[in-house]
């Protein structure tokens, strides 16, 4: 009985997750949108000031590691 209702807690609260996806908006962008922003993030890690580096981010992003996608917890 307390592996159900793990379960049935389990699949309500990534119900209520899943709800806050259907806000987000995705916008069309080119190569040169995609240039600007590397050059954006080049320009703010030269200065050595975190700030300018965690402006680049929106306020709720998350940062995932680069590299291998075994480091990744999936």
């Amino acid at each position: 009985m307390k592996k159900i209702n793990i379960l049935i807690l389990c699949l309500f609260s990534g119900a209520s997750w899943a709800s806050d996806v259907d806000n987000v908006k995705c916008i069309r962008v080119d190569s040169k949108d995609i240039e600007r922003l590397f050059d954006r993030w080049n320009e703010s890690l030269k200065t050595g000031d975190a700030k300018k580096v965690a402006d680049n981010y929106l306020s709720d992003a998350i940062l995932l590691p680069t590299g291998d996608a075994a480091n990744l917890l999936i």
